[in-house]
């Protein structure tokens, strides 16, 4: 199973394209496998968690990838790593709360500069500090599959071609 993630709503965002795309991909098959997604709450408390829940009997995802929206740029990118920052106010206007114990920065957990080619995409060294860059600190550090954050502008994430990419590297590495 393949599992993607995208975020709901906030702040000006009210349609989030990371929600869109991964609705658009749900109940896929990519390279023989399953396509499970979740939509998360853009909420500093218990958001992520859901991006790592599953049930018992679930089978451990070959690859577990999550998209956000970045409006400030112009093209996917592929984020390196996560770091332990975090800043800003969630959907319900809630802070964040402090980061878990660990180290200062977490490390995407597959080739990224790999998976930035089959995306046509870019490779980011900057997650920002807000809910994407805590996906790619937490959830990667927790994940029990390779791991790695992606984030889109506003209308340049065709599923066709995420489909299409994820497909070409899960064809060497999955």
């Amino acid at each position: 199973m393949i599992r993607l993630t995208g975020f709901g709503p906030f702040g000006a965002v009210r349609d989030n394209p990371s929600a869109a795309l991964v609705r658009a991909l749900a109940g896929r098959t990519i390279a023989g496998h399953r396509v499970e997604v979740h939509v998360l709450p853009v909420r500093w408390r218990g958001g992520l968690d859901r991006a790592l829940a599953c049930a018992p009997s679930d089978p451990v995802p070959v690859l577990l990838l999550g998209f956000g929206v970045a409006t400030t740029r112009t093209g996917i990118e592929v984020e390196a790593a996560g770091i332990r920052a975090r800043e800003g106010l969630d959907a319900d206007g809630q802070p964040p709360p402090p980061a878990p114990d660990g180290p200062d920065r977490v490390d995407a957990t597959i080739d990224v500069a790999r998976l930035a080619r089959c995306l046509d995409a870019g490779v980011s060294h900057d997650a920002g500090t807000y809910l994407c860059n805590a996906w790619a600190f937490e959830v990667v550090a927790r994940a029990p599959c390779p791991a790695a954050f992606v984030h889109i502008p506003p209308g340049s994430a065709d599923p066709a071609e995420i489909a299409a990419g994820v497909a070409h590297y899960l064809a060497r590495e999955g």
